[in-house]
């Protein structure tokens, strides 16, 4: 990254991973799909303005380890005290220089390349990141348009017809007719969602779901159901309770390998009948 810059460096969807710059500080946080806080560390004077940087940014599942590379070393390795094991949604979008459109937070710099990994990167990892993104090994350079302009007094090359990204209203969201972790993590997907099945939003962030039965499903329960959906595996069906307005219980019965069928209901009953590889849960 060269020139000068501020606040977002880049951001997936739902703030599941956050790297920003305030006043020289460089702060990289993580937030599980309910915008709670699951690990989070700042370090100070590594970004250089008018200079290409690399970093990479791990987080261990098992222990909650974060570290930092900057330039191929290690500067930051704690464990910040937040719960382990979290996991964190892997699908959904990334923005790259602003958190929102239309806001004052813009990265101002390029990117000369961005990696996701599937596992923890080791220091083989690191040191290849290194070499690939460095633009004196690229293979293939992109034609770039430079201009000469006046910055704080200083003659810069700067990068001339800059392309607007497409907003995202050209964007469409996916059918999910059967709801992956897509659909609940895109805010374009999910506000399609919740116009299809004629739903509000709960606006609720956490809540703990009581196990009524197993292998039972609620017997005479009709009147109550406010959504029979199907997803790709049974915690979806416990987020997506969480998130809608007036669930206060679900079942959720597996029909095969990678599909369950998830009921909500608006109030909990007793009255169970039997059936199998079924789960009813009550909102506690």
């Amino acid at each position: 990254m060269d020139n000068m810059f501020q606040h977002i460096l880049f951001i997936t969807l739902g703030n599941v991973i956050r790297a920003s710059v305030l006043e020289g500080l460089l702060i990289i946080s993580f937030w599980d799909e309910y915008g709670v806080s699951v690990g989070a560390t700042a370090v100070s004077e590594v970004l250089i303005s008018d200079r290409w940087h690399h970093l990479l940014v791990s987080r261990e599942y098992n222990t909650g380890r974060i570290k930092v590379f900057h330039n191929g070393e290690l500067i930051d390795d704690i464990d910040d005290d937040f719960p382990n094991k979290i996991r964190l949604p892997s699908k959904g979008s990334i923005r790259l220089g602003s958190a929102q459109k239309d806001t004052d937070d813009k990265f101002k710099g390029r990117f000369s390349c961005f990696q996701l990994y599937t596992s923890l990167p080791t220091n083989e990892d690191v040191r290849s990141s290194l070499k690939y993104c460095n633009p004196d090994q690229w293979k293939i350079h992109p034609q770039i348009l430079l201009e000469q302009k006046t910055v704080g007094g200083v003659e810069k090359l700067c990068v001339a017809d800059y392309v607007v990204p497409r907003e995202d209203e050209d964007l469409e969201p996916k059918s999910c007719d059967v709801l992956n972790m897509a659909c609940l993590t895109s805010e374009l997907n999910w506000d399609s969602v919740l116009l299809k099945n004629k739903w509000s939003s709960s606006l609720r962030d956490s809540a703990y779901f009581h196990l009524i039965g197993r292998d039972k499903l609620p017997s005479g329960a009709d009147g109550l159901v406010i959504g029979d959906i199907l997803v790709t595996e049974k915690k979806l069906c416990s987020r997506l309770c969480l998130r809608v307005n007036g669930c206060q219980a679900f079942s959720s019965t597996k029909l095969t390998s990678n599909t369950s069928r998830c009921i909500m209901y608006q109030d909990v009953t007793r009255h169970v009948q039997p059936k199998l590889d079924t789960f009813y849960y009550s909102l506690s």
